[in-house]
């Protein structure tokens, strides 16, 4: 029943090549017997076989498996290898077969016949491999489709068989995993071979859990090494199938080349944990480090170290001159030159802008991390070519000690950063280590700075005046304009407690601005009340926060505008540090404050060694000397000496001296004998309210007048 149902089937002609002489005289004389149509080509070697099938000449092949140019698998491996559409069906002819049936099924055997078998079921087993073949041509055809559309798309097919042990891969999958596209199946232990280090105790575990039951799909990536030595990484997929028992048969999936996926990943990672400009960490990778080497420490494996907080002195002035492109370049130079002095294991990180931090592994005492602190300290300073001119530059350098007993890594890069400003305030270009005086100190600027802003918003301020005296006539010439601060606990508090905090958090802007209005409002009041104050002017310290932003101008001229004065009774006083700091921007601004008529003041001359210097390139109204010197000529005839070579500089230049803080008679006396024209000083006047000052300025103290026939105090 089984041969005449798939005759009906097979309607047509079936060509049945019988390779070898044993098995073409075992069925020569049974084809006429039994129904169907069959032609059979009789052929001796595996060889003529192989053309015969490559150019779709058979429908079937029967062979034995002792021919005389292949015996046992090898034989079957060829036949079936030489064309996917012809089925290949096994002769077992004797006891001596050179391999077992389960073998040959599993080389893609269609059926095997086993010695003494009867013709009609050879006939019949002819007739259902037929029909079966051709019933699921239909099937191999979309499978076909499917692994295209699948290799089409970089995926490739695999089938693994776990009691078997081998692995069976589409051409695509071969190729992935670096085998041979024509050799498609392979023991799996080539397989997890291939897998690059530790990956494959991830891939087994997975599969393991797979096979358990425990995750429902199967999927890993992981990397391979091909034959050529090159490494690229593979996602695997897969989903088990199980016989009724729920026993795993086998398990089928696919391979993925994920290799440009990962590199896009490995470089969005990169990108984001490094700076862009200088190629080292970034803030989040350097804390990220600070806490795995603070981990290290806990768990009692790791090692002490120091933490480095590097930040450029005034480094906005080489954007301002060179503009962002050069201080880039410096910055990128500047990293290298700190990434060279450390060792391999130390990093070095770019926090942000013109700040760098570096952790120093394996240090524990302090003198190690000051010794390099200062090494890099010396190499920054060695000029920096941008474009055509070499630029020096220093920093300030913060150290905090991991022995200190930090348990976090930001608050070690606070204390590091809190250091590095201490640094800065005690003259800059050095190192500073940390202590817990430092948190104190940084605790209570910031309670300043907030007590400050509301001062600023509850208009807290007050000014005070100075006289500055004319030591020829007795006479006020002018007052300095001074700003105290009302604190409602701590009654007056001078300048030199606040201003420090004021600039460094900007509110120096709106308490500098108030002062020069409240001046401007005050001399205002006195001309209307008083005619003596038509002569004099005022003058108001200048913080470079101020004089150097955009629309200074207008709004000075709008104050001096608003209170009806001409702009030369105004006086702007600015310090040596201002003009050294931002050097050509600064001296445009004077140029456009002397356009104004505004007065101009250089103020602590004789401070610094650049002052000379900056007298050559620009004219201003007033000179005041620096008190230091006025304070040695009670002592040291050397110091008269100069304080009078600068009296007469100034004459020489257009300007008027102005001695500052004079504090007793004999230094009063000693600037009349050198013929300095004005002086201000605790002994001439302490620094008074706006009442008092209008009372100086019409009935001025009698001790001022130190001139030819001093009037005795």
């Amino acid at each position: 029943e089984f041969a005449n149902e798939h005759t009906i089937i097979v309607a047509d002609t079936i060509v049945v090549a019988v390779v070898g002489t044993l098995a073409a005289t075992w069925l020569r004389g049974d084809w006429a017997e039994f129904p169907g149509k069959l032609k059979v080509l009789e052929i001796p070697r595996v060889g003529e076989a192989v053309e015969v099938i490559a150019d779709g000449g058979a429908d079937v092949v029967v062979t034995g498996l002792d021919l005389p140019d292949s015996r046992g698998v090898s034989t079957i491996q060829r036949l079936c290898d030489a064309g996917k559409d012809c089925p290949v069906i096994a002769m077992l002819n004797g006891t001596g077969n050179p391999a077992d049936p389960e073998t040959l099924l599993g080389h893609g055997v269609a059926a095997y016949l086993p010695n003494g078998v009867a013709s009609d079921a050879v006939v019949s087993t002819i007739h259902g491999v037929v029909a079966w073949h051709r019933s699921t041509a239909g099937l191999r055809e979309r499978a076909a489709r499917l692994e295209a559309a699948l290799e089409g798309c970089g995926d490739g097919l695999w089938d693994w068989d776990p009691d078997g042990a081998r692995l069976h891969l589409s051409h695509r999958a071969a190729a992935l995993l670096g085998r041979t596209p024509c050799d498609t199946s392979v023991p799996d232990e080539w397989w997890f071979g291939r897998i690059l280090g530790d990956d494959s105790e991830v891939l087994l575990d997975r599969l393991n859990a797979h096979l358990e039951g425990t995750t429902k799909v199967f999927r890993c990536e992981h990397r391979v090494v091909d034959d050529a030595g090159r490494t690229r990484w593979i996602l695997a997929r897969g989903e088990a199938v199980r016989d009724l028992r729920g026993a795993v048969v086998r398990v089928a999936g696919t391979f993925t080349d994920i290799s440009e996926q990962k590199r896009l990943e490995d470089e969005l990672t990169y990108r984001a944990l490094h700076d862009d400009l200088v190629a080292l960490p970034n803030r989040v990778l350097f804390a990220d480090r600070l806490e795995r080497a603070l981990l290290g420490i806990s768990r009692g494996g790791g090692h002490p170290f120091a933490v480095l907080f590097i930040d450029f002195d005034d480094f906005k002035r080489v954007n301002d001159v060179y503009g962002h492109a050069g201080g880039d370049a410096l910055l990128a130079e500047a990293a290298r030159r700190v990434a060279d002095l450390v060792r391999p294991g130390d990093t070095v990180s770019r926090l942000g802008g013109d700040e760098f931090g570096v952790l120093l592994s394996g240090v524990d005492q302090v003198g190690e991390a000051v010794h390099i602190a200062e090494r890099i300290l010396e190499r920054l300073r060695a000029p920096h070519r941008v474009g055509s001119d070499d630029v020096v530059v220093t920093a300030s350098i913060g150290i905090a000690m991991s022995s200190s007993g930090y348990t976090s890594g930001e608050r070690l890069l606070h204390d590091a950063d809190v250091a590095m400003y201490r640094a800065k305030a005690t003259g800059r270009a050095r190192c500073q280590v940390f202590d817990p005086s430092m948190h104190e100190t940084a605790v209570r600027q910031l309670r300043l700075e907030a007590e400050l802003r509301d001062a600023v918003g509850r208009r807290q301020f007050e000014v005070r005046y100075q006289p500055v005296v004319n030591l020829e006539t007795g006479q006020v010439a002018g007052f300095e304009a001074m700003v105290r601060w009302r604190h409602p606990d701590r009654g007056l508090i001078t300048p030199s407690e606040f201003l420090p905090a004021a600039e460094s958090s900007g509110l120096i802007v709106p308490i500098g601005w108030w002062a020069i209005r409240e001046a401007c409002r005050q001399l205002s009041e006195w001309r209307r009340e008083s005619p003596e104050a038509a002569r004099i002017w005022v003058s108001v310290n200048a913080s470079a926060r101020v004089l150097l932003r955009a629309g200074v101008l207008p709004r000075l001229g709008g104050i001096c505008r608003d209170f009806g004065l001409p702009p030369g009774v105004l006086h702007i006083e600015m310090t040596e540090h201002l003009m050294m700091e931002h050097g050509d921007t600064a001296m445009r601004r004077l140029e456009e404050l002397r356009a104004l008529g505004v007065g101009l003041c250089f103020d602590d001359f004789g401070s610094g060694c650049s002052s000379l210097g900056l007298l050559d390139q620009f004219r201003y109204d007033l000179l005041k000397i620096d008190p230091s010197l006025v304070w040695r000529t009670d002592e040291d005839n050397a110091s008269s000496d100069v304080l009078t070579s600068m009296v007469r500089l100034a004459d020489g230049l257009g300007m008027q001296a102005v001695a500052e803080g004079v504090e007793t008679r004999t230094q009063a006396e000693a600037l009349v004998s050198m013929n300095c024209p004005l002086a201000q000083g605790h002994w001439l006047s302490q620094p008074v309210t706006a009442e008092r000052a209008i009372e100086l300025l019409r009935e001025p103290s009698p001790h001022w007048h130190l001139g030819v026939g001093m009037i005795e105090r």
